[in-house]
């Protein structure tokens, strides 16, 4: 049967990114290869890139499912092309959002929303078209009235997936915010599923943590790199360098065989020790993204980090010394933040002087905790149309929060001494256009 997948161009541009930061969809790659390993046949429509009339494409290649990955970002968009595309094909709503809003999905044109990790649900919605009670994970009409089929359990044997359909999109296409890459195109990957962690109130991430193992990883990094000739892994695990020996297992197995590729990945500053960052530069680690959020430890602990200040320095001292660069973010806005310790975490970001800093404001999604615990005190719930949607009492009004927001990235970015640092890096062309690229989205985020 035919299935076609539409990712639409997304909703307003809060963070001033512009057309920048792109990567191939993984969670479509990885539903599509469940699809053809079943021998279905896929087609991709990637509106942020490509301008193609979608109700004409849908005519000619005429799907048995049209599939769109709903995030908090893309809903209306995609609400209203389910609207337009009509009933000749099954319409189904998957990713966090249709996880979260199943029931508004069916309300707003879509025939199913898949409820959790769809990597085999499609499959099994073409099989029991004419049965969807049966098939787990899933809420649809029926009569007019909503029906949510049992849980689906969650996938433990991360090893037996098949690789992501890669062949689907066009890899050079996907470029990376300035500074986030080294060498295209970049494959983006995913070791684990869930958080190890999980007590951030601000993030929305199962904490039922599964992952491959470090020899299936590294099998399918020498199948992408060998057929697609990828020259770079961003791994957007959430704690990739954890608190075992996989790190290290894995820059074993590609040394053992021969694999010279760079990559970057997440971590968290108290589960790192020098000897391990050493190690992973050592087999092509060029970049690590702390999330250290604030400058004080007591929002710290009431926001569920778990970490110190005293760790993010070291981990910092450390990765420097290992010769990694540094990518620090920062959260402003969390609970019980006031503008005096705001000023305290922007303090923090100039004095680590990490390569990349970036600064979000906090935002209470639905399905975290932090939207449990405040949800009376949330501005705007449409997160994806207004920058502020919650304001600590410390702040008089958003407008003071804002200024902190732009104050922070005009602190780093415009620090002279950041300003030569990253002029005396720059050695060639491309140098050149990544440093402007990135200069401007800077401004843009410190007007």
């Amino acid at each position: 049967m035919k299935v076609l997948f539409i990712i639409p161009s997304g909703g307003k541009d809060l963070y001033g990114l512009g057309k920048q930061g792109k990567y191939i969809p993984l969670g479509i790659a990885q539903v599509a290869a469940c699809l053809e390993e079943d021998g279905h046949n896929v087609k991709v429509i990637d509106q942020r890139l490509q301008d193609i009339d979608v109700k004409a494409f849908a005519k000619r290649f005429s799907p048995d499912i049209i599939g769109f990955s709903l995030s908090f970002f893309s809903k209306d968009e995609s609400y209203k092309m389910a609207h337009e595309l009509g009933k000749k094909a099954i319409l189904v709503a998957g990713g966090q959002y249709a996880t979260l809003f199943p029931e508004e999905c069916l309300d707003n044109g879509f025939d199913v929303a898949i409820i959790g990790e769809g990597d085999y649900a499609i499959n099994e919605i073409l099989k029991r078209r004419d049965d969807l009670g049966k098939v787990k994970g899933i809420a649809f009409k029926k009569k007019g009235k909503i029906i949510r089929t049992p849980s689906r359990p969650a996938i433990e044997d991360l090893d037996s997936l098949p690789y992501p359909a890669i062949h689907l999109f066009s890899p050079l296409d996907y470029i990376p915010l300035p500074k986030h890459y080294r060498e295209l195109p970049v494959y983006p990957m995913i070791t684990s599923r869930g958080c190890k962690w999980g007590k951030c109130i601000f993030c929305y991430q199962p904490t039922h943590a599964r992952r491959m193992s470090p020899s299936r990883a590294v099998d399918e990094i020498e199948y992408m790199q060998g057929k697609y000739k990828f020259r770079e892994i961003r791994f957007w695990d959430d704690i990739f360098i954890d608190d075992t020996s996989w790190a290290v297992d894995f820059c074993d197995e590609l040394d053992k065989r021969g694999i010279k590729i760079s990559w970057s990945a997440h971590a968290r500053t108290d589960w790192v020790t020098k000897k391990t960052l050493m190690r992973v530069a050592k087999s092509g680690c060029w970049q690590i993204l702390y999330g250290i959020e604030s400058g004080d430890e007591t929002l710290l602990r009431k926001v569920g980090k778990g970490t110190t200040i005293a760790q993010a320095r070291n981990a910092i001292r450390w990765t420097k010394e290992a010769r990694i660069e540094t990518r620090i973010s920062f959260i402003l806005g969390l609970p019980g933040e006031t503008p005096e310790l705001a000023d305290k975490t922007i303090q923090l970001a100039k004095e680590l002087e990490a390569d990349v800093t970036q600064f979000s404001l906090a935002t209470p999604y639905p399905g975290t905790k932090m939207h449990e615990l405040y949800h009376d005190k949330i501005l705007n719930d449409d997160f994806c149309e207004v920058l502020i949607t919650y304001l600590p009492e410390g702040y008089k009004s958003t407008k003071e929060l804002e200024e902190k927001f732009r104050k922070a990235y005009r602190t780093i970015y415009f620090n002279p001494k950041y300003l030569f640092k990253r002029i005396s890096a720059i050695r060639t062309y491309q140098d050149l256009k990544k440093n402007l690229s990135g200069l401007r989205v800077a401004l843009r985020r410190a007007r």
